[in-house]
């Protein structure tokens, strides 16, 4: 019986000290991602192609997601953010497939194209403390 690509899960994440740092094997065959409790920390562009990703779950402490984070994660589709989080970087979710998402109270700051050319994306509940969005943040999106 043939079976399909592997999954991998967060047993997969390279993770020094208490950052993220890298993947093992194909980003595309990644599907879901929960990183785990204690990480405060995702080096810039780590799951950026995982075409196959569906699913994020980012922990408290996470104070940050970096520039193009999830950059081309079409199939992304669901992603919980922590309450922690101030800063969505440049290019973080630009090129998803999300149609929805809320930004915790905290978040500060927007960065230049984070959802660029998410073409599903229609429903956004914005920070109340929100200061600052990046030019194009949410260009070529369905919000209205």
């Amino acid at each position: 019986m043939e079976e399909g690509p592997a999954k991998r899960f967060c047993s997969e994440l390279i993770i020094e000290g208490r950052e993220v740092v890298g993947i093992r094997g194909d980003p595309r065959d990644i599907t879901n991602i929960v990183i785990p409790n204690g990480i405060d920390g995702i080096t810039d562009g780590v799951f950026e192609d995982c075409w196959g990703l569906t699913a994020v779950t980012l922990p408290d402490p996470v104070p940050s997601v970096g520039k193009g984070e999830f950059q081309r994660c079409t199939g992304l589709t669901s992603v919980t953010l922590p309450t922690t989080l101030t800063l969505i970087g440049g290019y973080t979710f630009s090129i998803c497939g999300l149609t929805s998402l809320t930004l915790p109270d905290n978040v500060k700051d927007v960065g230049e194209s984070a959802f660029l050319e998410c073409w599903d994306l229609t429903s956004l509940t914005l920070s109340k403390n929100l200061t600052s969005i990046g030019a194009h943040a949410f260009k070529d999106s369905n919000l209205t």
